[in-house]
C-alpha cells in the first residue's frame, strides 16, 4: 500500500604561506559558484565571502578552519536541492542515502542506519541542530549559502560534529520589496517551481516567504527514484529597538513516492540483469512518506561590546516507509518502518565583538528528543518502542592576539548525553555518556591577505542502543585531529590559494553488524569495531581572469586505514580503507561571460567532479565498492540587463556514470542505490 499526503542548494611576505601550500591541503571555499558570487562583475577580482562558521560573522579567508562556502545562486545553477547533492560540489565530501542523507567528510560520517542513530557530521538549518537528517533530503530553497566545516567541530557545535558540520543559512527578510519566480523542466518529466516574496511591513518589521515544489518520474525500472516534494519557509524579522533583532522561522517540507530504487547486484532466477544499470531495480510495493515541520526563533541583543543570542526551536519529524529485504527471493519481503520524532532545542551564547585583541564566545546548549519507532520484519518479528535523548552542554572559545598578527586560540566543551529506550519486549535501557572536547592552536597573519594556522581539535559522537536482547549498547566515537592550513590572496585579489594538511586519530569506530535478535532472529546492530587513522591534504584555487573568465579547482587526498578491527561479520581487515573514503576526489570548473547588447549577458560554464575508487561498506565484495569515476555538467545562461529574467539550459552527468550512493549486503546478496543518470533541461527565472 502507498501513502500520499499533499501535492506537493604583499607577495614577498607570503613566501612562507606558499611553502606550506606546496605540501598541504586546502579548501573549496568558493567552488562551483557562478560569476555573481566570488568574482566582481566590474573589477574582476575575487569578492570576500562572509560566513558564520565560528558563530560570528567573519570573512571566510580570516577563519582559521577548513570551510567551504557555496552560495545560493551556485546551488541553484547546479540543481542542488538538498544535502544529497553536496558530494558533487565539494571535494572530500560524500553523501550516503537519499531518504535520510548521511554526510561523510574526509571519510568520517556514520553508517548507523537506524532511525535513532546520531550523525557523524552535524547538520544545522538556520542555526538549529537537526537530529534527524530527513529534512536535509530537501530544503535548499531561497538559501543564502551553505557552509561545510571540515574536521572535528566539538567545541562550538558538538552533538555529532565528529567529522565536520554543515550549516544551511536561508535568506533573511530585507527592508526592500522584492520577489522572484522560477520554473525548471527536464527529462524524466521533471517539473520544479519556486516562488519567493519579501515584504517590508514597516520600518522595523519584514517577512519573507519561499515555496518550492519538485517532482520527477523514477530514474529506474521497474520502480523507484521518483520524487514528489513540497518545501516552504516563512521568515519574520523584527527590530523593535536599536541593537535588538528578533527573528522567527517556520519551515516545512514533505515528500512521498516510491523512494530509492534498490538495484539487484546479481542475476537471479527470473530476474536477469539488464544492460542499463538503472533498470535492475527490485520490483516491489515500496513507498516513502516523510515530513518535517520546524518552528524556531533567534533573539540578538547588542549589550555594547558583546552580543547575547538565544535560539529556541521545536521540530516534528515524521517518516513512514517500506523497503525490500532478502532481495535474492523471487518476491522480496518488505520491511515497514515508522519513526516519529519530537525535538526541542535551546542554545544561548554571549559573544564579544570582532576585531579586538581578545575575542570570545561562551554558551550553553540543551536538547530533548523523543522518538516512537516501529520496524516490522514480516513475517518474522516486529519491534517497536520509545527512545529518548537528552543532551546538555556548556562551551567556550577565545582568541587572544599575543603580538601583532599572531593569535592564540583555545576552546572547551563539556557535554552529557543521556539515552533511554523501552521496547515491546519489556526491556528498559538507560545510559549516560560524558565528554570533554576542545580546540587549541595558533593563527598568524604575515600580511593582510595571508593566513597560516595550526590547530588541534577533538570531536565526540555519543553511544547508543539498538533493538536487540542482551547487551545492545555501543560506546561513543572519538576523534582527535591536527591541521596545518593556509589561506591566501595574490595579484590584487585575482588569485586565491588555500590549503590544509590534516591528521586524524579515530577511536571506537561504530559499525553495523548482524547480531542475535528477538525470537531467534538475526538483526542488524551496532558495535564498536576498532580504531582508524586518516591523513591527507586539500588544495583549492580560484582564479579571476578579469571580469569575464573564472577558473576554480579543488582536490582532496585522504589516506585512511583501520589500525585495529575487532572480529565482525564483515570482510574488512586491518589496513583497509574506511567506507566512503576515496583516496582522491576533486572538482574543476571554467566559466566565461559574453557581453551582449543592452547590458544582457550569456554565461557558459562547464565543471567536472572526479573520485578514485572507494568502498561503501565494511563488506568488501564485488558490488559493495564504487569504481573511480568522473561526472561533468555544462550550463548556458542568458540573463537580461539587471538580471530581470534569465533562461538557462543545462546538462548533468554528461558521462551517464552509474554512481552508487548506498549499498546493502544481506547474507552476501548485495543491492545498491544509484545517483541520477544523465539529466537535461531548462530553467526560467524572473525577479521583480
Amino acid at each position: 500500500m502507498k501513502y500520499h499526503f499533499g501535492k506537493s542548494r604583499s607577495f614577498a611576505l607570503s613566501l612562507s604561506a606558499m611553502a606550506i601550500a606546496q605540501a598541504a591541503p586546502v579548501y573549496a571555499q568558493t567552488v562551483a559558484q557562478p560569476v555573481t558570487e566570488g568574482t566582481s562583475p566590474s573589477g574582476g577580482g575575487i569578492v570576500d565571502i562572509v560566513v558564520t562558521a565560528e558563530k560570528r560573522k567573519a570573512n571566510l579567508q580570516d577563519v582559521p578552519l577548513s570551510v567551504t562556502a557555496i552560495g545560493g545562486d551556485a546551488l541553484q545553477a547546479a540543481g542542488a536541492t538538498s544535502a544529497r547533492n553536496l558530494d558533487g560540489l565539494v571535494s572530500g565530501v560524500k553523501v550516503q542515502g537519499v531518504n535520510s542523507p548521511a554526510v561523510f567528510v574526509r571519510g568520517v560520517g556514520t553508517s548507523n542506519s537506524s532511525g535513532t542513530g546520531d550523525q557523524g557530521v552535524a547538520l544545522h538549518l538556520d542555526g538549529v541542530f537537526q537530529a534527524r537528517p530527513t529534512a536535509f533530503a530537501a530544503g535548499f530553497v531561497d538559501v543564502e549559502r551553505v557552509e561545510v566545516l571540515k574536521g572535528p567541530q566539538g567545541t562550538l557545535y558538538g552533538r555529532g560534529a565528529l567529522g565536520g558540520n554543515v550549516n544551511v543559512i536561508s535568506k533573511e527578510p530585507t527592508d526592500q520589496f522584492e520577489g522572484s519566480a522560477g520554473l525548471t523542466i527536464g527529462n524524466y518529466r521533471q517539473l520544479t517551481a519556486t516562488a519567493v516574496a519579501n515584504v517590508p511591513i514597516s520600518d522595523d518589521l519584514a517577512i519573507r516567504a519561499a515555496i518550492q515544489t519538485d517532482r520527477h518520474d523514477g530514474y529506474s525500472k521497474p520502480v523507484g527514484d521518483d520524487l514528489n516534494s513540497f518545501t516552504g519557509r516563512l521568515r519574520l524579522k523584527y527590530e523593535p529597538a536599536a541593537g535588538v533583532k528578533i527573528g522567527l522561522t517556520l519551515f516545512h517540507t514533505e515528500r512521498d513516492g516510491d523512494g530509492s530504487a534498490y538495484q539487484r547486484a546479481r542475476s537471479y532466477t527470473g530476474y536477469p540483469r539488464q544492460k542499463d544499470q538503472w533498470d535492475n531495480a527490485i520490483d516491489n510495493d515500496q513507498y516513502v512518506h516523510a515530513k518535517t515541520t520546524e518552528l524556531s526563533g533567534q533573539i540578538d541583543i547588542d549589550l555594547g561590546g558583546a552580543t547575547l543570542t538565544y535560539i529556541p526551536a521545536y521540530s516534528w519529524d515524521r517518516y513512514k516507509g517500506a523497503f525490500p529485504s532478502l532481495v535474492y527471493l523471487p518476491t522480496p519481503f518488505m520491511v515497514d518502518s515508522i519513526t516519529n520524532s519530537d525535538m526541542m532545542t535551546h542554545e544561548v551564547r554571549l559573544a564579544s565583538g570582532s576585531g579586538g585583541r581578545l575575542e570570545w564566545t561562551i554558551g550553553g546548549f540543551y536538547m530533548d528528543e523523543k522518538i516512537d519507532y516501529l520496524l516490522d520484519y514480516q513475517p518474522f518479528v516486529t519491534t517497536y518502542g520509545k527512545f529518548e535523548t537528552e543532551s546538555v552542554s556548556a562551551f567556550g572559545q577565545a582568541s587572544l592576539e599575543l603580538v601583532d598578527g599572531l593569535r592564540l586560540i583555545g576552546g572547551i566543551r563539556q557535554n552529557r548525553d543521556t539515552k533511554t529506550q523501552d521496547t515491546n519486549f519489556g526491556n528498559h535501557f538507560h545510559k549516560s555518556w560524558n565528554s570533554t572536547t576542545g580546540r587549541l592552536g595558533f593563527e598568524w597573519k604575515p600580511a593582510r591577505e595571508n593566513l597560516i594556522y595550526l590547530t588541534a581539535s577533538e570531536g565526540f559522537k555519543a553511544g547508543g542502543f539498538f533493538t536487540a536482547p542482551g547487551d545492545n549498547s555501543f560506546d561513543p566515537e572519538r576523534m582527535r585531529s591536527y591541521e596545518l592550513g593556509t589561506k591566501n590572496r595574490f595579484f590584487d585579489n585575482h588569485l586565491q590559494l588555500n590549503a590544509a594538511l590534516f591528521w586524524n586519530k579515530y577511536r571506537n569506530y561504530q559499525a553495523n553488524a548482524n547480531v542475535p535478535g528477538y525470537n531467534g532472529s538475526i538483526t542488524q546492530g551496532v558495535i564498536n569495531a576498532g580504531k582508524a587513522r586518516l591523513r591527507g591534504f586539500e588544495v583549492e584555487t580560484l582564479i579571476a581572469l578579469g571580469s569575464a573568465d573564472r577558473i576554480d579547482a579543488s582536490v582532496t587526498y585522504v589516506d585512511s586505514e583501520f589500525t585495529e578491527l575487532k572480529p565482525t561479520t564483515t570482510t574488512a581487515k586491518v589496513g583497509d580503507a574506511l567506507p566512503y573514503s576515496p583516496k582522491w576526489s576533486g572538482n574543476a570548473g571554467y566559466q566565461h561571460i559574453f557581453g551582449l547588447a543592452s547590458g544582457a549577458t550569456l554565461t557558459a560554464r562547464a565543471e567536472s567532479h572526479f573520485e578514485s575508487k572507494s568502498w561503501l561498506s565494511l563488506n568488501h565484495r564485488q558490488f559493495t565498492g564504487q569504481k573511480g569515476f568522473t561526472k561533468s555538467s555544462a550550463t548556458l545562461t542568458y540573463a537580461a540587463a539587471g538580471d530581470r529574467y534569465s533562461v538557462a539550459v543545462w546538462l548533468r552527468n554528461i558521462e551517464n556514470e552509474a554512481v552508487k550512493t548506498t549499498v546493502a549486503d544481506t547474507l552476501g546478496f548485495e543491492n545498491y542505490v544509484l545517483a541520477p543518470p544523465r539529466t537535461f533541461g531548462a530553467t526560467l527565472a524572473a525577479k521583480f
